[in-house]
């Protein structure tokens, strides 16, 4: 495998050079029906209201060929080194199990990694279930009724969006839930905002780094 640089493909240098699909006329219920794939999960993937053509997609198809991506993926989702740069295995799938579906183990220091990660979430599970029903409390004994999140980019960005949204499926179906409060800013008045008027006895901290 050959890991160039994006803008060094000549197929992105062609993709540069198409003008882009005017989506205020060409949008019609046809375009809709063409431009959907399966997703996964039931979900489908639409592209329509964005100005993207056939000519692009046949581009991005050989930028993709070009640059090697249905290989890159195996080899990343096998476990070989695809951090060149600190020459690391790049593991975080493995969260979500065997993405290959074949049954391969990916073994680094002499571990399973896929059961290492799965021990961890049996642990994270345990410990989030134990702070809903009040075994775990603050150190004063007070029942948790607030979590602070403190994490900035991607360790934010991705809790949050699954705060938010089981947030509403709660509601929704009159499941009880804990505050969820995060700091993502290294600006002081981000975590003054974040902790004015809550109680620290009652108040968990996570501290999600990389």
């Amino acid at each position: 495998m050959e890991f160039n640089n994006l803008t060094a493909t000549a197929a992105f240098k062609g993709l540069r050079s198409l003008e882009p699909f005017d989506i205020r006329t060409g949008l019609n219920a046809a375009r809709i029906r063409e431009s959907s794939i399966p997703a996964g999960g039931g979900l489908t993937f639409n592209w329509a209201a964005m100005p993207v053509g056939k000519p692009h997609i046949a581009t991005l198809i050989a930028l993709a060929e070009e640059q090697q991506l249905v290989d890159k993926y195996v080899a990343l989702a096998s476990g070989e080194i695809m951090n060149t740069g600190e020459h690391r295995m790049v593991l975080h799938h493995l969260t979500r199990g065997n993405v290959l579906g074949n049954g391969n183990t990916v073994v680094a220091d002499g571990e399973d990694k896929e059961a290492f990660y799965r021990h961890q979430l049996d642990r994270i599970a345990t410990f989030s279930g134990e702070v809903r029903s009040g075994r775990i409390t603050g150190s004063t004994g007070k029942r948790i009724e607030t979590v602070v999140q403190i994490g900035i980019g991607g360790s934010d960005l991705g809790p949050r969006a699954l705060y938010l949204a089981l947030k509403g499926w709660c509601a929704k179906e009159g499941v009880p839930h804990i505050e969820a409060r995060f700091i993502s800013n290294v600006d002081p008045d981000d975590p003054t905002e974040v902790l004015s008027g809550i109680d620290m006895e009652k108040t968990l901290f996570i501290l999600v780094s990389k």
